[in-house]
């Protein structure tokens, strides 16, 4: 059985991505900030330490990261600067995180 890493496992994308390749048979482990996998995508070391579980339990296959953006809720002509921040740190800082702690 192939296994997966999916961020924002919990969300609309990311949720469908994860019941579609459990339905062909992936062991899937979804990070989210509300899962049963807590992960902060923005924090290296939360995201080593779940990283660091999963492929304890043998090599890890592939890694989707679909964590969402509070920016997709909204439009920019109400997004404080702070709020900006937080979306590009869960896209950005997430998705090199997370395959920085894969690589490794």
């Amino acid at each position: 059985m192939k296994r997966v890493i999916i961020t924002g496992g919990s969300g609309y994308v990311g949720g469908a991505i994860a019941r579609e390749l459990a339905a062909h048979d992936w062991e899937v482990h979804v990070l989210s900030s509300r899962g049963a996998q807590p992960c902060d995508v923005r924090d290296e070391t939360s995201v080593q330490s779940a990283v660091a579980r999963i492929a304890a339990m043998g090599p890890v296959h592939a890694v989707i990261h679909a964590a969402a953006s509070p920016l997709e809720r909204t439009t920019l002509t109400n997004v404080s600067p702070d709020s900006f921040d937080t979306a590009v740190a869960v896209a950005a800082r997430g998705a090199y995180l997370l395959a920085r702690a894969v690589a490794s």
